[in-house]
């Protein structure tokens, strides 16, 4: 399981099914095993900062 801690949330990134990145704010959005629903959460400020930098350093580049 890939968890990672921002702010004072825990993610699993192993149930993130994609992640939007619109500049001011980053909306991760998981897999719920439940078509009917969706779930994300949105982060903004020092956290989009956070996240990107995480992002950009684990992310595998598709060139």
């Amino acid at each position: 399981m890939k968890l990672i801690k921002l702010s004072d949330q825990y993610l699993n990134f192993d149930n993130v099914t994609h992640i939007l990145d619109d500049g001011d704010e980053i909306t991760v959005m998981f897999n719920t095993q439940d078509d009917n629903r969706i779930y994300l959460t949105r982060f903004e400020g020092n956290d989009v900062k956070k996240l990107r930098e995480w992002l950009e350093k684990n992310a595998e580049q598709v060139n």
